[in-house]
């Protein structure tokens, strides 16, 4: 007879897999996943900064706009006299010799700080951040008549708690207070063999001897003695260069400028405009 004890099967130990229910994610893994989530917040962000830039940069263009048109309503509700009757205006001795002078003190009181600056919701013109400062150039020698004038406006934006120092003599607003862009007038040469480029006398953009440029920089506009206007394409120590040739008949001895608050702050030169000839009457 068969003992049924003897066929049962040897005991089985089972045994479970060892589990770690704890784990966390391995440093690959947080790396690539980090990797992944930057790379898309790129892909969503840039967007929103460029779209930001270009807005910056379209209210600039809107105020400049508008700081043109209101240098060209007040300059045509104040009119420049012309005649030599006109203690107030040109019988203030404006040399007429078809180079852009700056307006005589007299002339400029036509308009005032507050009305030569923008936004006007700013109560204190000396805190606005647009300004604009005229000159002017005759067309013909002598000048014969109004419409042998040339009325210039430069327009700038004031950095923001920036000082502009300027001194009588060399600036076109020179009676300006410090808190407004300055309009300085600069001596230069026209380079042998390259009507491109114009001469500093010495190392006058970089008095520092820095490295950095201390009057004009590329991009910046400058207005030529006889009424060109440029845009400066390279700009060094001793010279810059513009995107247009001077004039062979011309030789000019000096340009006007608008130098930035200090060396490492930006140009605060927005334009330069040429006004139409009904300002002068």
């Amino acid at each position: 007879m068969i003992d049924a004890r003897a066929t049962k099967p040897a005991s089985v130990i089972l045994t479970r897999p060892v589990t770690h229910p704890g784990r966390g994610f391995a440093l690959v893994e947080v790396l690539i996943a980090l990797a992944v989530f930057t790379i898309g917040f790129i892909a969503v962000a840039a967007p929103i900064f460029v779209a930001v830039r270009i807005q910056s940069q379209t209210i600039d263009e809107v105020q400049v706009q508008q700081t043109e048109r209101n240098a060209e309503a007040l300059m045509r509700a104040r009119k420049l006299e012309y005649g030599t009757g006109t203690v107030r205006d040109f019988n203030a001795q404006i040399i007429e010799d078809g180079r852009v002078r700056k307006f005589t003190a007299p002339m400029m009181t036509r308009w005032s700080i507050s009305d030569r600056s923008r936004l006007s919701t700013v109560t204190n013109a000396l805190q606005r951040r647009y300004y604009w400062v005229p000159l002017i150039r005759s067309t013909k020698t002598p000048a014969t008549g109004p419409q042998d004038w040339q009325v210039f406006v430069f327009i700038m934006r004031r950095g923001e708690g920036q000082s502009y120092p300027k001194t009588v003599g060399i600036w076109a607003n020179d009676l300006d207070p410090d808190a407004v862009p300055g309009v300085r007038r600069v001596i230069v040469s026209v380079a042998p063999g390259n009507r491109f480029r114009f001469n500093f006398s010495g190392n006058a953009n970089d008095t520092g001897g820095d490295g950095r440029l201390d009057l004009v920089r590329p991009g910046d506009q400058v207005l030529g003695e006889f009424g060109n206007i440029y845009t400066v394409i390279e700009a060094e120590a001793g010279w810059f260069s513009t995107d247009a040739p001077v004039p062979l008949n011309s030789n000019p001895s000096f340009v006007w400028l608008v130098p930035p608050a200090g060396d490492t702050e930006p140009s605060p030169v927005r334009a330069i405009r040429l006004l139409p000839s009904d300002v002068v009457q």
